[in-house]
């Protein structure tokens, strides 16, 4: 995890990285950005009956400082906890 000399916004780290493999992207590979950066992660806690307790989505606040942030264990095992009391 040492490529980069600082944090950088999402973005910028795919696009320095990008430079830093020697990555030439065809038009395929430009395309199917297009179509594709936007999608975003989640996490869900589902109970024994189905259920969705608890869910975490990337980037649902429209904040794009929050993409690629995610949960920390700590929250997750709180959420957790919260099923089982």
């Amino acid at each position: 995890m040492d490529e980069l000399p600082e944090a950088l916004p999402v973005w910028e780290a795919a696009q320095a990285l990008t430079r830093l493999d020697g990555f030439n992207p065809t038009d395929t590979d430009r395309e199917e950005q297009k179509r594709t950066w936007s999608q975003s992660a989640g996490e869900f806690l589902i109970d024994r009956g189905g259920i969705v307790r608890w869910a975490f989505v990337e980037y649902a606040s429209g904040d794009l400082t929050n993409i690629g942030q995610f949960p920390k264990d700590e929250e997750i095992l709180a959420a957790t906890r919260t099923l089982t009391a």
